[in-house]
């Protein structure tokens, strides 16, 4: 928990939290109790093929650079919670990496961490960091 809380995608709370909501509606699979608004089919096919891709990735090369941490590929349950993870505190590489994931979780939490990271950088240039 203390290594957690910086901007690089791991952040330990967030990550069991997600665990948590995904488990209101039994078991831990990736997909928790989704609002009215949201379609089961948006949310399968955007998880689905970011999880499908991150694994091909993996399987074609098991020490890869992933665009995420590859401990998402072990399953559909870890993939939404480390996606979770970035998606509060990674925002950019997620949106990056797989934007429709990034969207699904934009509309799950019913906000935009990315705009709030964009807006950090455009006021306090010490939190753009060089690619």
């Amino acid at each position: 928990v203390q290594q957690s809380g910086g901007w690089e995608g791991y952040n330990l709370v967030i990550h069991e939290l997600a665990h948590k909501l995904d488990m209101l509606n039994g078991d831990a699979n990736g997909l928790p109790p989704l609002h009215r608004s949201m379609r089961i089919g948006d949310w399968a096919g955007a998880m689905q093929g970011a999880y499908d891709a991150l694994n091909d990735a993996l399987d074609a090369d098991p020490d890869a650079q992933t665009p995420i941490d590859p401990y998402a590929a072990e399953n559909p349950a870890e993939f939404f919670a480390v996606t979770s993870e970035y998606f509060f505190s990674a925002p950019d590489l997620l949106q990056e990496a797989f934007p429709e994931v990034y969207a699904q979780l934009a509309a799950f939490y019913r906000q935009d961490p990315l705009a709030r990271l964009e807006r950090l950088q455009q006021e306090h240039p010490q939190y753009v960091e060089p690619r």
